[in-house]
Parts: C-alpha cells; structure tokens; sequence
C-alpha cells in the first residue's frame, strides 16, 4: 500500500493522507495504524492522528499517558492546550511515530475542524513531519471526511470484504469526487485469497484487489 500510495501520489508527493470508509466496522483504522507504521519503518517522520471527534478509536491501541486523558486534537483546536501538549510519542507509540489523540469528545466536531485552526494546525504539522496520516470518520455519516479531505494531498478509502456493498462503496467515492477530494483509491480489507483466486473478488467487486495495495484512481 505504502508503495502503491508513492505512485498515486505523484511527483508533489504525500504529506497529508485522510483515510476513511463508507460506514464503522471496514477497518478503516486499523488500516491507518498499519500505513502509518510503514511509513516509519521507511524511516519517515509520521504523525497518526484521530480525527474521528465522533467515536474515535485510536485510544484503544495506544494507551495515552495517566493525567493526559482529555488532550487531543479536540483541546488543541479549541485553544485549550498547545499542540506539543497533546501529541505523544514513547511508550506503546513506536519510535520515529508521533500521536495526536482526539482526547476529550467536542459537542461541535464539524464546526471545530471546518475552523481556521485546523488548517493551521495542519500547516504546522507538514513542517514537523514528512507524513500526516488522519484517520477519519466514516464518509456517508456525516461531513467530517469532507472537510478534511479538502485540505489534504489525498484521500484512500478502506472497503471490507464481504461488509462493504457495491452501491455504498460508489456512494462515498462520489461524494468524494464531488467534494475535490484528490481520491488516490480504494483499499480492499480482508481479502480471503483462496476466493479471489476462484473469481469471487471480480463478482462482488469490478475488479481483482490486491489486498496489500491500493487500488488505482477510478478502478473500484
């Protein structure tokens, strides 16, 4: 996928990366904590953020540290605390990897990221690190991924096998297109080899994923 992704890209790089998904449950954060640990092990500098303001779930992975439960991206865009405050690194974060944790849940996600603060935060980030990697809410919900997508270099959006339908799928890649999200492709999650090898990737899909790329631009 890492590799994939660099090719997508294109000759202006990636340094800002929304991933999401149609609907909960497709894996879209797992598969952000996974492109994000890849890019370390090529000794980029990474910075994972929870930007699901909604049902976050990155807390669940990586433990935040006693006494600093509550700073996160949702206090560093209200002005309650710096950004140096809320990230992380150490502990069960691995080395060259900086977290950004929601932290406290907003009343106002949609109004706090579509705020001046998120692009500056985000501005700032791109000076420290080589890679921003936003895990997201899912798509058709509600307008979060939008408003991100917008202001990122690129958008990937993880599909489950078997999970994700075909008419949910173009659902969200619409919505994306229409809202100018640079879409780099699809990630097809859970892909049970030995089905695809009998055609079943091309009957429930239109085309054969490879589970461990991203599928071109316009190909799903």
């Amino acid at each position: 996928m890492r590799t994939s992704l660099g090719f997508a890209a294109g000759k202006d790089g990636l340094r800002t990366l929304v991933v999401t998904s149609p609907n909960s449950g497709e894996g879209k954060s797992s598969t952000a904590v996974n492109l994000a640990m890849s890019f370390v092990q090529a000794k980029k500098r990474v910075v994972l953020i929870d930007a699901d303001m909604r049902r976050p779930r990155l807390h669940q992975v990586f433990e935040p540290p006693i006494g600093r439960e509550a700073d996160g991206l949702a206090r560093v865009l209200a002005g309650k605390c710096t950004l140096d405050e809320a990230l992380i690194t150490g502990g069960d974060v691995p080395e060259g990897m900086s977290l950004l944790l929601c932290g406290e849940i907003p009343q106002n996600p949609s109004e706090l990221l579509e705020s001046p603060q998120t692009r500056k935060l985000l501005a700032e980030l791109g000076e420290r690190f080589d890679l921003v990697v936003l895990d997201t809410p899912p798509v058709l919900p509600v307008s979060d991924p939008l408003i991100l997508a917008r202001m990122a270099d690129g958008v990937v959006v993880v599909a489950r096998c078997q999970a994700t339908t075909r008419a949910g799928l173009q659902r969200a890649l619409t919505t994306l297109r229409r809202s100018e999200a640079n879409l780099l492709g699809v990630i097809l999650n859970e892909v049970d080899a030995r089905r695809e090898e009998a055609g079943y990737g091309a009957g429930y899909y239109s085309y054969h994923a490879d589970p461990n790329a991203a599928a071109p631009h316009g190909s799903a």
